[in-house]
C-alpha cells in the first residue's frame, strides 16, 4: 500500500463502521500538525468578524427564505448610514454568485508556487485550492469552479490614478483597493514617525509581486499583503441558490514551505460538518475523472457558503404582471393598457397621433443650428438615415412602482407580498416606412438608454432600424429624463408649437428625472448610481421591470383590444397600436418578434432584458459592464465617481496648498451625483502637525498629519446633521488652532440663500461611510457592494442568454440570441466588466483552449491587454495605442493599430439551438471611448455605421447571422 493512500483507507472505514470500536469523529478529518499559515477566524472582530468570507456561519436559518438562509451580521455601526445598511443585508438570503471569496492567514503565503498553480496552467489536477458546489440536487455538484487567482481578469489599474478627489495621500498608487506605497524608508521594518504618509497606522508596503516589480506589471489583485489575505474570483458566476464549499489544500503554503492549517482541530467549523459530508464522494468522483488527486486527508480547510437566487424576484415580476406566480395579483392590479399622446396642435388633422418624419426633420434643420452650434452639417447623416422612418409616436402605460418615495424595494416573493403602487410612464415611437418586404406589424426594438439620458436617445438610431422595417421604442429609466437647461427646453417647444405638433413636444418634455441639487432644474438620473448599495440594485431592477411592462403592453396590440381613440369617427374605439388610423396595429402584438439593445447604462438594463423576456429573440448590449463593483472602482465616468466613490470614501476635510505655509479647507462631500466643496477656513501650521476631526454628535474622532504642500485629508464617517470640529496639535501634543464654525457662507444646495452662514457650527450636510482609499476596509466594502447588487447585475443574468435559460412562466426556458458589443479601451464602464459579461454568458471561452491561439480566446484577449484597456503606457511601444482583436476594419481605419494576422482575428461566436451568438470589440478610438454615436462618413472608417448595422443586421435575421463585412460600414449589404 502506498503511503498517499493511507488516508483514503481510514476515510473509508470511518465512513463504512469499519473502526466500530473507537468513537465517531466530529469532523470530517482531523487538523494535522504543522506550523503553516493559519486561517485567522475570529467571530468577535468588529466591526465585522474575520472569518473566511463568504461564509454560512454569517448566517441564520428561516423557513421563509428561498434558500432556508438569511445573513446574520451585527448591527453594531460607527454610523446610523452603515447601521440601516447592515440591517438590510441581513434580509438577504445568500451571497453572491461573483464576488470576491477571501481568507485571511496568520502568515504569508507562498505566491510564487499559488501562481504556478493557477496562474500559468489551465489544469484543475496542480490546484491549491478549489471551489465547488457540496449539493447534490444542484446540476452544478462537483465541478471545480474556475477562479481567477492572477489570471487577469479584474484589472484594477486606473486610467488616471489621481481621479479620487482633492488632496489624495494616494493619488499615485495606480488602484483604488491596494496600497503600492513603500513607507519603510529606513528598511528597519518599524512605522516610525514621518513614514505613516497615510495616516493608518500600519507600515505600508506595495502590493505587488515579485517585490520591487512596479505597480502596472505587478500589482497583485489577488492577495493583500497587508493583512495577508487571498483575494479570489469566480471567473463565471456560481450557480444561484446554491451551497459551494472553498477547499485549501495542502498544497497551499506558506513563505516557509509548510501547509496552511485550520484554527480547529478539525478541517473545518463543526458547524459546517454536514453541508461539508459530500466532500468525500466529491473528491472521489474528481480522481475517478482525472480532474484532481486529492483525497480528505489532504484538505487543511474547508468551509461553505450559500449563493443567492439573484434571478428570483425580477422573474416573480415578470411572471406576476402575466398573471402567474405569487404576484400574479399584479396582472389585475397593472393592466396592459396604453393612452396614446396627441401629437399635432391642428384639431383638424387627419393624423392627430403621429410625428411624420417630414415634418420633424423640418424643424430639426431650423433649430439645429442652434443646438449643433451653428452647424448642422455633422447631424446630415444622421438625418439621412430617417428616409426610412413613416413617423413617431407617443403615449403611456402604467407601470409598477416598487420604488415610490422608498430608498428600496419591500417584496417577499415567497409570502407574494410586495410594496407597489403605479407610475405612468410615457414611450417614444419611430415606425419605419411600408415597403414590400415590410409592412406592419412591425418588429420591435427595445432600446435602453444611457446614464443621465433619456428615451430621446433612441433617435440616434431609430433610422438605420428603421431600414431593416424594425420600429424602435423606448422609455425613461428611473429617475431619468431631458437633460436640459431652461433655454433649450424654451426652444424644443417654440419649435413643437412653430411646427404644429405641440402636443408631441410637451409628451416628449414629461419625464421621470426629479431635481435633486435645489435648484428648481431636474437632475436626470442623479440618485441612479449611488453608494447606497440597495437602492442601486434596486434602481436598475425598477427600469427592468418598466422595460417588461412595456414589452407586455405591446404585446397586447393583438388587433382585436381596443383604445380610447375614434379616429375614422364611426363612434367605435379603434384596434389599440393603430396611431395612423389605417385599420392596421403598427408595431408590435403577440406575433411580431422583439429585440433589445441599448448602450452604457441601457447595455446595463438591455443585457438583462434579453434573458428576463422571454419574447426577446436577440440582444445586443453595447457598451454595458458586468460586475458592477468592478465597474465602481475603474469607472472614470466623473459623476459616477462623484455619486458612489465620494459617499463611500467621505465626506472628506482637505486642505490645500494657498501659500507654501498655509492651507485652505474645505469639506468635499456629495450631493446627487455631484461633488460640493464647502469652505471651512485656513490653517497656517507646519508640516507633520497633527489634525484631528472630531464628530461631536457620534464620539468618534479621525486623524492625519498635514503633509508637504501643505496637503490634508481625512475620511470621517458620519451621518447627515452630525457636528464636528477641526483641532490642530503640535508634536508635543499642544492645540495649536481649533476651527468650529463655518468662517464664510457655505452653499451645498442650489439655492440662494446658504445652507450655512458663517458662524454656523460645523455640520455635515450629508452622509458618508468614511473607509480611505487603498484600505482592507475599503477593499471588503467593495466585496459587500458587489453582493448586494448582483440580483440587478448582467454578469449574474449572462449565463441565462444560452448555458441555462430561466423557466419563466408562461413560456418556460427560451434561448435568447446575443451579440454583445464592447467598445475597446472603455474606461467609462471599463472594458474589462463588458469582457466578463461575454464568459458569463459563455460566448467567449475561458477554459476551452483555441487552437487559433493556443490558450482560451479569453486568455488571448488578456495576452493582448484587452480587459485591461488602457493606452499610453507602453504595452505595444511600436504605437503604445489599443490592441484591436476583430480588426473588423481590416486595416482601413486609418491607426497604426496592433492588430491580429486575418487567420487570428477573433470575431468570437457560437451556434445556439435559434441562431448564433458572439462578442464584437468597437474599435472606435485607439485610446480608448465609452459607446458608438450617430454616424461619420467623414472617418475613413465609420465604425459608428458599422455598428448600428451590424446589430440592425443581427437584429433582422432574428438572432441568426453576425455579419462581419465592410459593407456594413456604408450601409450596403443586402438586406437578410
Amino acid at each position: 500500500m502506498r503511503t498517499k493512500d493511507i488516508p483514503r483507507v481510514i476515510a473509508a472505514l470511518i465512513a463504512s463502521g469499519g473502526l466500530g470500536c473507537a468513537p465517531d469523529p466530529e469532523g470530517l478529518w482531523p487538523t494535522p500538525g504543522g506550523s503553516g499559515p493559519e486561517v485567522w477566524f475570529d467571530l468577535e472582530a468588529r466591526p465585522l468578524p474575520e472569518i473566511p468570507f463568504p461564509n454560512d456561519l454569517a448566517t441564520r436559518a428561516d423557513p421563509g427564505s428561498p434558500t432556508g438562509r438569511r445573513l446574520n451580521v451585527s448591527l453594531v455601526a460607527p454610523t446610523h448610514l452603515e447601521e440601516k445598511e447592515r440591517g438590510r443585508i441581513d434580509e438577504m438570503t445568500g451571497f453572491g454568485v461573483l464576488m470576491p471569496i477571501s481568507v485571511r492567514f496568520r502568515g504569508s503565503l507562498d505566491l510564487e508556487d499559488l501562481l504556478r498553480r493557477h496562474r500559468d496552467n489551465l489544469d484543475f489536477s496542480d490546484d491549491a485550492v478549489f471551489v465547488a458546489a457540496v449539493d447534490p440536487r444542484s446540476t452544478a455538484f462537483g465541478r471545480p469552479v474556475p477562479l481567477d487567482i492572477g489570471r487577469g481578469n479584474y484589472p484594477l489599474l486606473l486610467k488616471r490614478s489621481n481621479s479620487a478627489f482633492a488632496s489624495d495621500p494616494r493619488a499615485d498608487a495606480g488602484n483604488l483597493l491596494f496600497d503600492t506605497y513603500e513607507e519603510d524608508a529606513n528598511r528597519n521594518g518599524r512605522l516610525d514617525p514621518g513614514e505613516d504618509s497615510d495616516d493608518d497606522g500600519v507600515l505600508d508596503h506595495p502590493n505587488v509581486f515579485p517585490p520591487g516589480a512596479s505597480v502596472r506589471d505587478g500589482l497583485l489583485t489577488f492577495y493583500e499583503r497587508e493583512t495577508d489575505t487571498l483575494v479570489m474570483r469566480p471567473l463565471v458566476p456560481l450557480a444561484e441558490g446554491t451551497t459551494y464549499a472553498v477547499i485549501l489544500t495542502g498544497r497551499l503554503r506558506g513563505e516557509d514551505g509548510q501547509p496552511v492549517r485550520s484554527p480547529f482541530s478539525w478541517v473545518h467549523h463543526l458547524e459546517q460538518s454536514e453541508a461539508l459530508s459530500p466532500l468525500p464522494e466529491l473528491l472521489s468522483r474528481w480522481r475517478s475523472e482525472g480532474l484532481a488527486d486529492l483525497d480528505i486527508g489532504e484538505v487543511a480547510f474547508a468551509w461553505t457558503f450559500t449563493t443567492q437566487p439573484v434571478t428570483g424576484d425580477l422573474v416573480a415580476i415578470r411572471e406576476g404582471l402575466r398573471g402567474r406566480g405569487p404576484l400574479g395579483w399584479l396582472a389585475e392590479r397593472i393592466p396592459a393598457t396604453v393612452r396614446p399622446d396627441r401629437a399635432q396642435s391642428d384639431e383638424a388633422s387627419p393624423y392627430p397621433y403621429l410625428v411624420q418624419v417630414s415634418q420633424l426633420m423640418e424643424a430639426v434643420k431650423s433649430v439645429g443650428p442652434l443646438l449643433l452650434g451653428g452647424d448642422i452639417s455633422q447631424a446630415q447623416p444622421l438625418i439621412d438615415t430617417y428616409q426610412w422612418v413613416d413617423y413617431f409616436v407617443s403615449g403611456s402605460f402604467d407601470s409598477p412602482d416598487f420604488m415610490g418615495a422608498s430608498e428600496a424595494f419591500e417584496l417577499d416573493r415567497m409570502a407574494g407580498r410586495a410594496r407597489v403602487g403605479s407610475q405612468p410612464l410615457r414611450f417614444l415611437m419611430a415606425v419605419p416606412k411600408e415597403s414590400e418586404r415590410r409592412r406592419p406589424p412591425f418588429p420591435v426594438v427595445i432600446y435602453c438608454h444611457g446614464y443621465s439620458s433619456t428615451r430621446a436617445e433612441m433617435i440616434g438610431f431609430a433610422g438605420t432600424m428603421a431600414r431593416y422595417g424594425l420600429a424602435t421604442v423606448s422609455i425613461d429609466a428611473w429617475g431619468h429624463g431631458i437633460p436640459l437647461d431652461e433655454e433649450l427646453t424654451g426652444i424644443l417647444v417654440s419649435a413643437g408649437n412653430g411646427w404644429g405638433f405641440g402636443p408631441f413636444m410637451d409628451a416628449l418634455l414629461r419625464d421621470r428625472a426629479r431635481d435633486l441639487t435645489g435648484d428648481g432644474a431636474s437632475d436626470s438620473g442623479g440618485d441612479f448610481w449611488t453608494a447606497y448599495a440597495f437602492h442601486t440594485r434596486d434602481a436598475v431592477t425598477q427600469s427592468v421591470a418598466d422595460y417588461l411592462q412595456l414589452a407586455r403592453v405591446l404585446q397586447a396590440f393583438d388587433g382585436a383590444a381596443r383604445w380610447d381613440v375614434d379616429q375614422d369617427r364611426d363612434g367605435q374605439p379603434d384596434i389599440a397600436g393603430d396611431f395612423d388610423g389605417d385599420g392596421r396595429v403598427d408595431a408590435g402584438g403577440p406575433g411580431v418578434p422583439y429585440f433589445a439593445w441599448g448602450q452604457s447604462m441601457g447595455g446595463i438594463h438591455s443585457a438583462i432584458l434579453g434573458p428576463a423576456e422571454p419574447t426577446i429573440v436577440a440582444a445586443a448590449p453595447t457598451s454595458g459592464g458586468g460586475g458592477l463593483a468592478d465597474v465602481g472602482v475603474r469607472t472614470m465616468l466623473g459623476n459616477v465617481r462623484d455619486a458612489v466613490l465620494l459617499r463611500t470614501m467621505g465626506p472628506l476635510v482637505v486642505g490645500e496648498p494657498e501659500t507654501a505655509t498655509r492651507m485652505r479647507l474645505s469639506l468635499r462631500a456629495p450631493l446627487a451625483n455631484q461633488e460640493r466643496a464647502l469652505p471651512l477656513g485656513r490653517a497656517e501650521v507646519p508640516v507633520g502637525t497633527r489634525v484631528a476631526v472630531e464628530n461631536l454628535s457620534r464620539g468618534t474622532v479621525h486623524e492625519a498629519h498635514v503633509r508637504p504642500g501643505p496637503r490634508l485629508r481625512i475620511s470621517v464617517p458620519c451621518d447627515e446633521g452630525d457636528r464636528f470640529r477641526i483641532v490642530f496639535f503640535s508634536p508635543a501634543g499642544e492645540e495649536l488652532q481649533r476651527i468650529e464654525a463655518f468662517s464664510e457662507d457655505a452653499f451645498y444646495w442650489d439655492r440662494e440663500e446658504p445652507t450655512y452662514r458663517a458662524g454656523d457650527p460645523l455640520e455635515m450636510p450629508t452622509e458618508g461611510f468614511g473607509l480611505a482609499r487603498c484600505t482592507p476596509a475599503l477593499r471588503r466594502m467593495v466585496g459587500l457592494f458587489q453582493m448586494i447588487v448582483e440580483p440587478a447585475d448582467p454578469a449574474a443574468w449572462a449565463p441565462h442568454y444560452l448555458l441555462d435559460p430561466l423557466p419563466i412562466r408562461p413560456e418556460g426556458p427560451v434561448v435568447t440570441n446575443l451579440l454583445e458589443v464592447a467598445t475597446l479601451g472603455d474606461q467609462d464602464v471599463p472594458v474589462s466588466t463588458q469582457v466578463t459579461i461575454a464568459r458569463a454568458a459563455g460566448v467567449l471561452p475561458a477554459l476551452q483552449v483555441d487552437p487559433r491561439y493556443g490558450v482560451p480566446a479569453n486568455d488571448w484577449l488578456i495576452q493582448n491587454y484587452v480587459p485591461e484597456g488602457l493606452a499610453g503606457i507602453g504595452r505595444f511601444p511600436a504605437s503604445d495605442i489599443l490592441f484591436d482583436p476583430d480588426d473588423l476594419d481590416e486595416g482601413t481605419d486609418g491607426y497604426p493599430a496592433p492588430a491580429p494576422d486575418p487567420a487570428l482575428r477573433l470575431r468570437q461566436r457560437v451556434e445556439t439551438p435559434t441562431g448564433v451568438s458572439g462578442v464584437r470589440f468597437a474599435y472606435v478610438n485607439p485610446r480608448g471611448q465609452h459607446g458608438i454615436f450617430i454616424p461619420e462618413p467623414s472617418r475613413p472608417f465609420d465604425v459608428n455605421t458599422y455598428f448600428a448595422n451590424l446589430i440592425a443586421h443581427f437584429f433582422a435575421s432574428e438572432g441568426t447571422i453576425i455579419l462581419d463585412d465592410r459593407c456594413l460600414e456604408d450601409a450596403s449589404c443586402p438586406l437578410p
